[in-house]
């Protein structure tokens, strides 16, 4: 059913990473929609700044309801949710990323993944690879990107069999972050110093960084009271 609203998706929605974060509230229909889209699949941020464009989620909504008898039985915040994820899946498909981006990512994290392996590190997917992958990407490209592109990113760059479980789970934690984005940018000043530098290692340092914590929550002497995820700063991730 989503064919018949490709032309509803403009440039203007467009989650783009280089304009930040958008700020606001969303009430009633369109939050309970954003909420029912996010559990698609659909980044909290994409879905808060199309709820700012209701003139496009309605258009695309009666088309939808127009050509899809079952769509028009649900209610008004179904109706809208499935509409978001739709716009979503329709930019996704539109939008891949350029292969030559993708190859110089590829290009430059894999000396870092080749030391790892070397010294029997195993390699760590989770949604700050997706940060530090994606805010390369922008590097790169000097355009914006969407978190489904960065999966096929995370996908293209780390293929081994045994990662994808991870690689799932990292893009659906970054699904519901609010902060996906501030902490792209918080480590664009780190991306942009390595690509100057022609080198890259906060991949090679937070892997290593973060099997030690791993080993460390399952040795018998953790604290586990003593651990509060709650006291963890946003930024304490570039601390490698």
């Amino acid at each position: 059913m989503f064919e018949v609203i490709g032309f509803i998706v403009v440039a203007c929605i467009v989650w783009a990473v280089i304009k930040g974060i958008f700020k606001g509230s969303v009430k009633g229909t369109m939050l309970k929609a954003c909420e029912l889209a996010e559990s698609l699949g659909v980044p909290h941020d994409y879905a808060i700044e199309l709820s700012k464009h209701p003139e496009i989620v309605t258009a695309a909504r009666k088309e939808l309801a127009k050509n899809n008898s079952e769509f028009a039985m649900l209610d008004a915040n179904e109706q809208y949710g499935h509409t978001i994820a739709a716009l979503y899946e329709e930019e996704c498909r539109s939008t891949g990323m350029n292969p030559e981006i993708m190859e110089k990512v590829k290009k430059f994290v894999q000396p870092q993944v080749n030391q790892l392996k070397s010294e029997g590190t195993k390699l760590h997917i989770n949604d700050i690879t997706y940060v530090y992958l994606g805010a390369l990407a922008t590097n790169f490209s000097k355009t914006g990107i969407n978190l489904q592109q960065i999966r096929d990113l995370v996908k293209y760059v780390f293929p081994e069999d045994d990662l994808s479980f991870s690689i799932e789970n990292g893009y659906q934690i970054v699904c519901g972050a609010s902060d996906f984005l501030d902490k792209m940018k918080d480590i664009l000043p780190v991306v942009n110093k390595e690509i100057a530098s022609g080198e890259g290692e906060f991949y090679l340092k937070y892997t290593r960084k973060a099997q030690k914590e791993m080993e460390k929550m399952f040795s018998p002497d953790f604290d586990a009271e003593e651990y509060d995820p709650r006291k963890v700063s946003r930024t304490s991730f570039l601390d490698v």
